[in-house]
């Protein structure tokens, strides 16, 4: 099949290639094929060498064929005891639009040379039977399809249902599985030689691979296979609308490590963790007894993070699972009390599936300063109203340019609560002397205890907060409503 968008190269290369010199020290068995596709050929055969240059980094045992040589002959003879077997070109399998009888001969297999010599037009399709019948892989082999129809779940040119994808999927496996490989792994998507690199850069599972390679689409169909019993296909379409294409796919044993399957060091250490860190944020409202806090955290790893743990404790109590958006998510946003005491705590688990062990975040509490507070100074007019909206019930508002309101205290956050709507104007605001943001609170509709400004820091500090009025013209007013801190117990 032809891939959804050709990159407009051509390098001609054919035949069989011999490893060529490399300082690789590893002898995992690489074989490339392209198979011919006529117009196209040209094309496949540079992405082809972008997987040969990429295997030839990690392996000196790298085998090219490509039409036009690549006949039956040539292809079997290379990819006895192949570890990785990558093919682009067309692919022919079954179901398809008018039939549902499988042809072992001619389907579920490769497409290649009837003879050699003969131009990138001359195909004989070789099916499953030979692949089982004929072809003896490494132990835990993968074979990776690029740009064939039919293996990933798509035809050619049809709008396909899902359960018509599931059976090609199972079906283009099932010869590869039993010649011993582990896994079949099929794209259309170009820069597909980045599995290359999986494969033998840190280990973690196939499933894993999948999940996280570039061309992830997100919306994984997980089913066992029916051709193959014991394992386990996994279909991943462009979307879960009507009409999806099916254009990535992976089908075998998927917790096979890919060290298991090309040689590559496996990854026993577990991810460096970054402790939760608490910190307010905007725009956001505020309540009467409480604030949105968000708790970030961060991890690193050779393998990469696959997921994380995150618990809380709240007043000093028992630890309690919090939900994540998604098992791979940095941070969570929740309404903490004014006053009460918070911890969070995470782990992480790496691809490899190592985990690390708890990091702590520091003990801290949201802590309210309604503008009523003493704490606070006002420099120049400001006028206290009563405003059932506002925090405490009250607001303090100036419409003069240059009057300020100045908050000193101890703290790892601070926001300044306030109120936005069409008679508001702006302010500058400092913090520590220095001149951080102008705060524009003015809106088409009026909302009332919102966050305007917010600054972190990563431990309990001293600092200062001044709210300066611009009185800006035609909309002047400026209200502090209220400040809210972090403070780190």
């Amino acid at each position: 099949m032809l891939a959804a968008a050709m990159a407009a190269l051509a390098l001609v290369i054919g035949g069989l290639s011999q490893p060529a010199t490399t300082s690789a020290t590893s002898t995992t068995k690489v074989v490339i094929i392209v198979g011919p596709t006529e117009g196209t050929t040209s094309a496949y055969r540079t992405d082809a060498n972008l997987f040969y240059t990429t295997a030839l980094k990690y392996t000196s045992n790298v085998l090219r064929i490509y039409s036009p040589n690549a006949t039956w002959a040539a292809v079997s003879q290379a990819m006895q005891g192949a570890s990785v077997v990558v093919y682009l070109g067309h692919g022919s399998g079954t179901p398809t639009p008018t039939s549902t009888t499988l042809d072992p001969t001619h389907q579920d297999g490769f497409g290649l040379n009837a003879t050699a010599n003969a131009g990138d037009s001359n195909a004989l399709y070789y099916g499953e039977s030979y692949i089982r019948n004929y072809i003896h892989l490494a132990p835990h082999a993968i074979v990776i399809f690029n740009h064939a129809c039919y293996a990933a779940g798509n035809s050619a040119g049809s709008v396909d249902t899902l359960s018509v994808a599931e059976k090609r999927i199972d079906n283009y496996a099932s010869g590869f599985l039993a010649a011993g490989a582990d896994a079949v792994l099929a794209t259309d998507y170009y820069n597909a030689h980045h599995y290359i690199d999986y494969l033998f850069g840190p280990s973690q599972s196939l499933d894993s691979m999948f999940h996280h390679a570039y061309d992830y689409q997100g919306h994984v169909t997980t089913y066992a296979s029916t051709r193959t019993p014991g394992t386990t296909n996994e279909a991943d379409p462009t979307s879960t609308s009507t009409g999806p294409l099916f254009y990535h796919s992976i089908a075998g044993n998927l917790g096979t490590l890919t060290s298991t399957v090309a040689g590559g060091a496996a990854d026993t250490k577990a991810p460096t963790l970054a402790a939760p860190q608490p910190l307010l944020y905007g725009r956001t409202t505020a309540g009467d007894t409480s604030i949105p806090v968000q708790s970030r955290w961060s991890a690193s790893d050779a393998s990469g993070i696959a997921s994380y743990v995150v618990e809380r404790s709240t007043a000093g109590g028992a630890w309690a699972s919090v939900s994540l958006p998604s098992v791979g998510s940095t941070s969570i946003n929740q309404r903490l009390t004014f006053g009460t005491t918070y911890r969070y705590v995470v782990k992480a688990t790496d691809r490899a599936g190592n985990t690390s062990g708890w990091s702590y975040g520091a003990s801290f509490k949201p802590l309210l300063t309604d503008q009523t507070s003493s704490a606070i100074g006002w420099a120049g007019w400001w006028s206290t109203s009563a405003a059932s909206s506002g925090l405490g019930g009250s607001l303090r508002s100036t419409t003069a340019a240059g009057a300020s309101a100045s908050y000193t205290f101890v703290g790892s956050s601070i926001a300044w609560i306030a109120t936005t709507g069409p008679t508001r104007g702006a302010a500058k605001v400092y913090v520590d002397g220095a001149y951080k943001a102008t705060v524009n609170l003015n809106a088409a509709a009026a909302s009332w205890k919102q966050v305007v400004y917010w600054f972190n820091w990563t431990a309990n500090g001293t600092h200062t907060i001044k709210v300066v009025g611009l009185g800006t013209a035609g909309h002047p007013s400026v209200d502090v409503d209220a400040f809210v801190r972090l403070y780190r117990t």
